[in-house]
């Protein structure tokens, strides 16, 4: 069903991480820096405009350097996964960037939690469970360089912002999607944890930006 299976993903995933180091760390500590800024804005001036430029600066690369320069040559629809998230990026920098919305800061403490969480899980549980399940550290996913957990940190991100988040919360809940495919096509149970958890934060998204008092 799909040009590869589990075992060739896993040692795709090596290789990259193999030709990215030491590009890892810095990739993990500008998300840490991005998580820090949303949760606590007042800290630093334009922290929301520098949360927004470094998720578009993720989706980017991942766009680019993870689907157009090399898993293209794993699965053909590899460009189409690239333009999207290329697109994502720049959604990212004309309504984040330039024009400062949404607005980073916990507002209501049930949906910031849940934000933080899927934030943190995407930082550091994807990683973990990557790297055991398949039997090699070096195929972990990380935030940044890999689609998965940059696509699941974006929404816990968004969940810690204000209204106006949802346009922005479209195309990595899409990805969650195709994520959730590949997981149950190779049997990835990591896979389809994400497309529950992701689904499950573009959900609340949605849940939040209804009117007070909306029914059905």
């Amino acid at each position: 069903m799909l040009p590869y299976d589990a075992e060739t993903l896993d040692a795709f995933l090596a290789l990259l991480n193999r030709s990215l180091w030491p590009i890892q760390p810095l990739a993990l500590l500008l998300a840490a820096a991005a998580l820090a800024l949303a949760l606590r804005p007042r800290a630093v001036p334009q922290a929301s405009r520098i949360v927004s430029g470094l998720l578009a600066l993720a989706w980017a690369w991942v766009g680019w350097d993870f689907f157009l320069q090399r898993f293209a040559e794993l699965n053909f629809a590899a460009p189409l996964y690239g333009a999207g998230f290329l697109l994502q990026a720049l959604l990212l920098l004309g309504l984040g960037l330039l024009r400062g919305r949404p607005a980073f800061g916990p507002r209501a403490p049930r949906f910031a939690r849940t934000g933080a969480a899927l934030a943190l899980l995407a930082l550091l549980a994807c990683p973990l469970a990557g790297a055991l399940l398949a039997g090699d550290w070096q195929a972990a996913p990380l935030v940044g360089l890999t689609p998965g957990p940059t696509a699941l940190f974006t929404l816990g991100l968004l969940l810690l912002s204000g209204r106006g988040a949802l346009p922005l919360a479209v195309l990595p809940s899409l990805w969650c999607l195709v994520a959730g495919f590949e997981g149950w096509a190779l049997g990835l149970p990591q896979d389809l944890a994400l497309l529950a958890l992701g689904l499950g934060g573009g959900a609340l998204l949605v849940l939040r930006g209804r009117p007070a008092g909306a029914s059905g």
